[in-house]
C-alpha cells in the first residue's frame, strides 16, 4: 500500500514561472485533467483568447479517461519539471533543482523531458502514452488537435 494515496501536493508550486495548483484528488485522471491540462488551457485562453482551443478541450476532456483504462496508476513523488536544464553534476554527484513537485503518474516526467527534447530536435520516444506533455507554448494543444483530427 502506497504511503500517499492521492494525487497532488500540500502546497501550490511553480513550473518555471507558471503557478501550479496541486489540490489533492483521488484519481490521476481528475488531477491531470483539472490541475495540469485545464489550468494550462485557462492560461492560454486568458492570454490569447483562443476559442478554438476551448472547443478542442471540450471534446478532448471526454476522451482522457479512455487513455487510462486498464492502467493502474499509483501516486509517485515527482520532480514535476525534470529536464536537462534542471539537472547538474557536482563532485559529490548529481543535483536536481527547480522542482515543481507533486504526487502523480510515474511517467509524467518522461513527457516533460520529451517536450524539451522535441524543442531541441532530438527525436526520441520516451512516453508510452504520448499525452503527458504539458506546455503553455501549445504542445498540449497540438497533441490534442492531432488526436481529435485523426479520429475524424
Amino acid at each position: 500500500m502506497p504511503l500517499v494515496e492521492k494525487y497532488g501536493f500540500h502546497v501550490a508550486t511553480c513550473c518555471g514561472y507558471l503557478p501550479q495548483e496541486n489540490e489533492w484528488q483521488d484519481d490521476w485522471v481528475t488531477f491531470y485533467s483539472r490541475h495540469r491540462l485545464q489550468h494550462q488551457l485557462n492560461m492560454v485562453e486568458k492570454s490569447c483568447g483562443d476559442r478554438e482551443a476551448r472547443e478542442l478541450w471540450s471534446h478532448l476532456q471526454l476522451k482522457i479517461p479512455q487513455m487510462f483504462t486498464e492502467l493502474e496508476v499509483v501516486p509517485a513523488l515527482l520532480h514535476g519539471d525534470l529536464w536537462g536544464g534542471n539537472v547538474a553534476q557536482t563532485t559529490e554527484g548529481p543535483v536536481l533543482f527547480d522542482p515543481a513537485s507533486f504526487y502523480g503518474h510515474s511517467e509524467y516526467e518522461l513527457g516533460i523531458m520529451a517536450m524539451f527534447q522535441r524543442r531541441l530536435a532530438l527525436r526520441r520516444e520516451t512516453s508510452s502514452t504520448n499525452f503527458f506533455t504539458t506546455s503553455i507554448t501549445g504542445t498540449t494543444l497540438a497533441v490534442a488537435t492531432r488526436a481529435l483530427r485523426s479520429e475524424s
